[in-house]
């Protein structure tokens, strides 16, 4: 993988990473205990060095073993998958694995951008405005192939709110049942279906900021 800033960009495109898992889920049934089975799979005749780059993006997007030539469970998941919106999850969920298309997703999605623009994107994301200007045209391509498996429908869009209502203030997620209400000195948290009161000081606001991060981070997840 390239390194830009803190970050690494995939040498090959997405679409190649696919095809090299269909290959190692579908026809090697997911594993290998010799690795020639693997190099000759993906077309090359040796261990050579595009063959070693291509296993470590695979390895990045969380696709390969860290050891060995093993298919992880969200490989498994975008080759054999029980159901669509599984496949389409976890291919999210692979892509969003590379800290860079991650940023960038967050930042412009599937927003129409020129090269000149993607490269100011590039550089105020990694600080590395050297690497950035070099690389913007090839990692633009590159992020152009991956938004071809993304699916904005499945991100999870819910943002974390405080909002005055009234002689109260109210902490949740949208789009979600839980909530805390802030009254009167005191904290009422309607969590699972579960109501815990609680004394309003800076210590519990904190916790329940964690607890929200924490709601979001499993949606994500899921």
């Amino acid at each position: 993988m390239a390194k830009i800033g803190n970050y690494e960009a995939p040498d090959f495109k997405f679409s190649t990473i696919l095809a090299g898992v269909e290959k190692l889920v579908g026809t090697l049934n997911g594993s290998v205990s010799d690795e020639k089975n693997f190099i000759n799979a993906l077309g090359y005749k040796s261990k050579n060095g595009a063959y070693l780059s291509r296993v470590s993006d695979m390895r990045k997007y969380g696709l390969l073993s860290d050891r060995g030539i093993n298919a992880t469970d969200l490989a498994n998941r975008i080759v054999k998958p029980l159901t669509q919106k599984e496949k389409k999850e976890a291919i999210n969920e692979a892509i969003t694995n590379i800290s860079l298309w991650k940023e960038l997703i967050e930042r412009i999605g599937k927003k129409e951008v020129n090269e000149e623009n993607f490269r100011l994107q590039l550089s105020e994301i990694t600080g590395d405005r050297d690497k950035a200007y070099k690389s913007a045209s090839s990692i633009l391509a590159l992020y152009k192939d991956i938004l071809q498996y993304y699916d904005e429908n499945r991100t999870n869009n819910t943002k974390s709110y405080i909002s005055n209502k009234g002689d109260k203030y109210i902490v949740g997620d949208e789009d979600m049942e839980n909530q805390t209400q802030i009254k009167e000195g005191k904290i009422l948290l309607k969590f699972d279906g579960s109501n815990v009161l609680l004394e309003q000081n800076d210590a519990n606001i904190e916790v329940l900021k964690s607890i929200l991060d924490g709601l979001k981070e499993k949606k994500r997840k899921n």
